[in-house]
């Protein structure tokens, strides 16, 4: 994840910011899905922008927690080594033996402490980043486990001018531990609350696209009908015409029948004349020829 790895998150989000500054300007035209994709471009700089925080959060806890453990490395050569001269001195008085032992048999304690405190702050670390709602109540066991931590260690503070400076150098360490883990919970509570403001304008830009498509799509409709209306209308004139220029033509074609039968019959009538039928008829015009 991006708490491990600060390269992946610069990588990563500036791959998504070209991509996103592309989209923007392929929409120049379209305002409103233009200032959709902007505020999800403003969503998306303070997401990225709290994952760096929880980035550096996360390596001041590596190095806190490292600290520690080399501090307690260090208390536990340094008791060891007050355990065995006070065993081999006859005359040394300043540590009892009993009280040496003591701090040696809590050390184990504290790392087990300490390895806890790290599987609780990984355990916390995974909820926040799957977008699962968490409270303050998360964080109680790590803060317990801690006030346990620093309880043990007071015994070092107060056990000797030899072992004081490092005991308080323990619990200042681990007071530092503490106010990191705390300052890191609130920052990933905060990147919970910037996935979901994140997510919430994703669905806007994808809400208004597909207001947009279903808008495209209702004009293509309309245009469709509009185009289909026209060509029902135009085959309706057309055929009315073909109607018209029929009736017409039948209509011409019987006047014109009307027109030459005189024609015709004085035709046929010269036609027996000249064959010598003088006795022909001339049939008499009717009212409409």
């Amino acid at each position: 994840t991006f708490t491990e790895s600060s390269s992946a998150l610069e990588n990563r989000s500036a791959k998504l910011f070209a991509q996103l500054q592309n989209q923007i300007s392929a929409f120049e035209q379209s305002g409103t899905i233009q200032e959709s994709l902007l505020r999800f471009q403003a969503t998306l700089k303070t997401f990225v922008a709290q994952c760096q925080k929880i980035l550096v959060l996360s390596q001041e806890l590596k190095a806190s927690d490292a600290d520690i453990e080399l501090r307690l490395a260090d208390l536990e050569n340094i008791v060891t080594n007050m355990l065995l001269q006070a065993k081999a001195s006859e005359t040394g008085e300043a540590y009892s033996t009993y009280s040496i032992e003591q701090i040696i048999s809590t050390i184990p304690d504290l790392r087990n402490l300490l390895l806890q405190v790290k599987f609780q702050l990984a355990e916390l670390t995974r909820g926040h980043l799957n977008s699962g709602l968490h409270t303050d109540a998360d964080e109680q066991p790590i803060i317990e486990n801690l006030a346990v931590l620093l309880g043990n260690l007071q015994t070092t503070v107060t056990a000797g001018e030899e072992l004081a400076p490092l005991g308080n150098r323990l619990m200042a360490s681990t007071q530092q531990y503490q106010q990191q883990i705390q300052a890191y919970h609130e920052a990933l509570q905060i990147f919970q609350e910037n996935s979901q403001k994140m997510t919430q304008a994703q669905a806007q830009v994808m809400a208004v696209m597909q207001d947009i498509d279903a808008e495209m799509a209702h004009s293509t409709e309309r245009i469709q009908a509009t185009v289909a209306s026209n060509l029902r209308g135009s085959r309706r004139a057309t055929l009315m015409l073909s109607v018209l220029i029929g009736i017409i033509l039948i209509a011409g074609g019987i006047v014109f029948v009307r027109m030459i039968r005189p024609l015709v019959d004085l035709a046929n009538v010269a036609e027996q004349l000249a064959q010598g039928n003088i006795h022909c008829a001339i049939r008499p015009p009717r009212s409409l020829d």
